[in-house]
């Protein structure tokens, strides 16, 4: 179809008004989607003040000693019997001493005659009579001969065994007469008067063993009526079991009056929990904490604009799943536990929900 020079004329203005138009035409904005990171969230509380937790227990000997003796011979003192209870420094056993009394004889009697040749020997060296060298010689033999005497003593007074400390005779590994040899166990001795009772622990309940009341753990022997006894941390085991993840610990402990404790028993240690307002600690998930060389520093997140804020704090020592905190959050914070390790300032977060 061909235009006419008329109709060409009056289709050009129409055709450079929509060309305007098109021209005029702004493009589209592009918007952005908001990032939103999902995380985990422990909210801060104090520790209960009306908690008890309880563990199956060991008993332990507080002390053990096994006995023996440096040299070897036939026992010829050896009368004392299991569970005896003996005191400080008693006679437990002896050996033949008859050829220890002999050698220190002939050691003493060396000893005198090389003194005598000392002693002379430092007025005539004095005099010019004898040689420096000489002098040296008589003096090297003195004290090779001093040294000597006090070996066989120490010699004949290890054949007796006396006891370290008051104890129980826990076991005897020889008989009287029998021929023992030297560094050979022939008895073993309990401390009197004090126990040990080994448990394991979880992590979680690691801060509680370090009380602010003193009478807040107990050994519990329900097999005497419930009979208990104070116990006192003694020490703790850094490595976990690998079954459990468990740690053990050990607590000291005076027996209950009137009851019979030995080491094998079975027993409870109870964990109470008592403690006031102002003892309260807040306690945080240890994984919730951030170390960049000696500063610590937790995530909050700020529950009206869900974005996180860096929070220095300062914790208590201690090990396991939750520690102490002395300040920086406060009950009812919320903080990141689960990502806390890939947060930044001003980051918009939701709450992570298990399904």
């Amino acid at each position: 179809m061909k235009l006419t020079v008329h109709q060409c004329a009056y289709l050009s203005p129409l055709f450079f008004a929509l060309m305007i138009a098109g021209c005029g035409k702004q493009p589209e904005q592009t918007q952005t989607a908001e990032v939103v990171r999902p995380v985990q969230i422990y909210k801060v509380k104090e520790a209960s003040s009306q908690q008890s937790w309880t563990f199956p227990a060991t008993i332990s000997a507080f002390k053990s000693t096994e006995l023996a003796f440096n040299s070897g011979g036939k026992l010829t003192s050896f009368n004392i019997t299991k569970g005896q209870e003996v005191k400080k420094g008693q006679l437990l056993a002896s050996i033949d001493d008859r050829d220890f009394q002999l050698k220190l004889n002939s050691a003493n009697a060396n000893f005198q005659t090389a003194k005598l040749s000392y002693e002379r020997g430092k007025k005539l060296v004095k005099k010019n009579i004898i040689s420096r060298s000489d002098f040296d010689t008589l003096e090297s033999q003195f004290k090779v001969a001093e040294s000597q005497y006090d070996s066989a003593k120490k010699a004949l007074k290890d054949t007796k065994i006396y006891a370290p400390y008051d104890g129980l005779i826990a076991s005897k590994q020889a008989a009287n007469h029998d021929n023992v040899g030297a560094g050979q166990t022939v008895l073993s001795l309990i401390a009197a008067g004090k126990f040990s009772a080994d448990f394991d622990i979880p992590p979680a309940r690691l801060n509680y063993i370090n009380q602010h009341h003193p009478d807040g753990i107990y050994v519990v022997f329900k097999q005497f009526d419930g009979a208990k006894a104070k116990a006192d941390f003694k020490e703790i085991s850094l490595l976990p079991s690998k079954s459990s993840q468990s740690y053990q610990v050990t607590m000291s402990f005076t027996p209950p009056k009137n009851v019979v404790v030995l080491p094998g028993m079975s027993a409870e240690v109870r964990m109470d929990n008592k403690l006031d307002a102002k003892q309260l600690d807040l306690l945080i998930p240890t994984k919730s904490v951030i170390s960049v060389g000696d500063d610590k520093f937790v995530w909050k997140v700020d529950p009206k604009t869900m974005t996180t804020v860096k929070t220095p704090v300062d914790i208590k020592p201690g090990i396991g799943e939750f520690v102490a905190v002395k300040s920086g959050v406060h009950t009812g914070d919320q903080i990141i536990t689960s990502g806390a390790s890939y947060a930044v300032e001003g980051m918009k977060v939701s709450i992570w929900q298990p399904k």
